[in-house]
C-alpha cells in the first residue's frame, strides 16, 4: 500500500526545512546584523507563534480519535483541509519575525513551496486511494487552503489525552521557547 513515506517530498520536509532554518540564520548572522530591532515585531511573532501552536493542537485534538478510520470533516478540518499545515505556516512566520530576518524568510520558501507542490498533494492522493467518494466529496466542500469560517462545524470529542497530542504538546513548546529566544538574541545582537 502506497503510504506518504514512500513519497520523495515527506521523506526529505524535515531535513530540507532543517537545512533551510540553518542556512537562513547564518545568513542572518553574517549579513543582517546591523538593522535595528522593531519590539512591534517581538510582539508579531510571539502571537503568530501562540496562535500556530493553537491552531495545531486544535487540529491534533480533532483528529486524535479519527485519524486513519473515517475522513475527519468537523472542528477546523470544517473550513480547510490542512488545518496542520496553516499552524506550522504560523510558527514559520513567527520565526522570521522573531528573528527579524528576511534570508531566514527567504530561505522558507523552499519548504513551504515543498509543502505546497510535494507533501500535500501527496497526501491528498493517499487520502483519495484510502477514501474514494467520501474524500472527493470533502474535497468538493472544504478549500484546501483559505479557511471558509461559513462552513464550520463544531467538533464534540476533542481529545487531549492521546500519545499524539502530548507530543504535539512538547514540540510546541519548544517552538515557543525558540520563537521567545529569538525575540531576545534578536534585540542583543542587533542593538
Amino acid at each position: 500500500m502506497n503510504t506518504l513515506r514512500n513519497n520523495w517530498s515527506s521523506r526529505v520536509r524535515l531535513p530540507l526545512t532543517a537545512g533551510c532554518y540553518i542556512a537562513g540564520l547564518g545568513l542572518a548572522t553574517t549579513w543582517e546584523h546591523n538593522r535595528p530591532h522593531q519590539l512591534w515585531l517581538d510582539v508579531l511573532a510571539i502571537g503568530l507563534v501562540l496562535c500556530g501552536v493553537g491552531v495545531r493542537l486544535w487540529a491534533i485534538a480533532t483528529i486524535a480519535n479519527r485519524s486513519g478510520k473515517t475522513v475527519t470533516d468537523v472542528g477546523l478540518y470544517s473550513v480547510t483541509r490542512n488545518p496542520l499545515d496553516w499552524g506550522t505556516l504560523l510558527i514559520v512566520l513567527a520565526q522570521c519575525f522573531a528573528w527579524q530576518s528576511v534570508s531566514l524568510a527567504v530561505m522558507s520558501l523552499v519548504p513551504v513551496t515543498l509543502y505546497l507542490y510535494g507533501v500535500v498533494p501527496a497526501e491528498e492522493r493517499l487520502l483519495r486511494a484510502r477514501f474514494g467518494e467520501a474524500y472527493d466529496h470533502y474535497r468538493s466542500r472544504v478549500p484546501r487552503w483559505w479557511p471558509l469560517w461559513s462552513a464550520y462545524v463544531r467538533d464534540e470529542s476533542l481529545n487531549f489525552r492521546t500519545a499524539g497530542f502530548r507530543k504535539e504538546v512538547r514540540l510546541d513548546l519548544c517552538w515557543i521557547t525558540l520563537t521567545a529566544i529569538a525575540c531576545w538574541y534578536a534585540s542583543i545582537a542587533n542593538s
